[in-house]
């Protein structure tokens, strides 16, 4: 009964204080502030380029000399750790807030490009057999990237716009 009542509060100060207008989502603190979020995290989920990592491993893959069936199994591997990272998401995001995990999911990301980055400028694909570095480019850049990004980043990007006030005030 008590979630229920939470629920319905919530869902009563909403109404209350939803803008009334498009207009209103730009002169009303309130709503532009969700307005913003909402606008910028959707933004920056799409330039981290977690699109074209997904959808491009099989080319960069074979790119760093992987071959054959191997790079449609490695992005399987990758699959599976989004969808596990996801689902380890949304067990522990209440434990642990909205806030803090997409900051440190961001940092990772940053972290996975620049390691990929000097990886990249070292032994460029093509330019060198170095196996080690391909590996290093396949966990890093690949599969480390999707896990810290499908932990947090992804699936935050759509919780936290969803919140209510109440849950987007406690985790400041």
């Amino acid at each position: 009964m008590a979630e229920f009542e939470a629920i319905q509060e919530a869902a009563t100060f909403d109404k209350e204080n939803e803008a009334k207008s498009y207009r209103e989502l730009f002169t009303n603190k309130t709503s532009f502030r969700r307005l913003f979020l909402a606008c910028s995290l959707q933004a920056s989920v799409q330039m981290t380029g977690v699109s074209a990592i997904q959808y491009y491993s099989v080319e960069i893959f074979s790119q760093i000399g992987i071959s054959g069936n191997d790079t449609l199994k490695y992005q399987a591997i990758s699959s599976i750790l989004a969808v596990l990272a996801q689902f380890a998401c949304l067990m522990f995001i209440d434990k642990f807030g909205r806030r803090w995990p997409l900051i440190l999911g961001n940092i990772g990301n940053g972290i996975c490009f620049i390691i990929s980055t000097i990886l990249l400028a070292r032994y460029p694909p093509g330019s060198t057999s170095n196996s080690a570095a391909s590996w290093a480019f396949i966990v890093v850049g690949c599969w480390l990237f999707n896990i810290t990004f499908s932990s947090t980043v992804g699936p935050l990007s759509w919780i936290i716009p969803v919140s209510d006030c109440t849950l987007l005030r406690e985790d400041r």
